[in-house]
């Protein structure tokens, strides 16, 4: 794992409040489930990014993406 470093960020005081609740719902600290949504969003990002490369691939290599398919012409 990768050293952590502590972030100050300021958030609303409805944002803050939601937080409060689903930690006491879920027992998960604050701080950690804000860390979860960042590193969802920094997966999903990266899924992103992968899946459009893939595309510009395929566009660019019909034949390549056909012929490991198995689609015949």
């Amino acid at each position: 794992m990768e050293e952590m470093v502590v972030l100050n960020v300021p958030v609303s005081k409805s944002f803050n409040h939601w937080l409060e609740y689903l930690s006491t719902e879920t027992g998960i600290p604050k701080a950690y489930l804000i860390y979860f949504a960042v590193e969802h969003c920094v997966d999903k990002q990266s899924i992103q990014k992968f899946a459009v490369g893939l595309v510009e691939y395929i566009k660019a290599n019909p034949d390549v993406f056909k012929k490991i398919c198995g689609i015949e012409n």
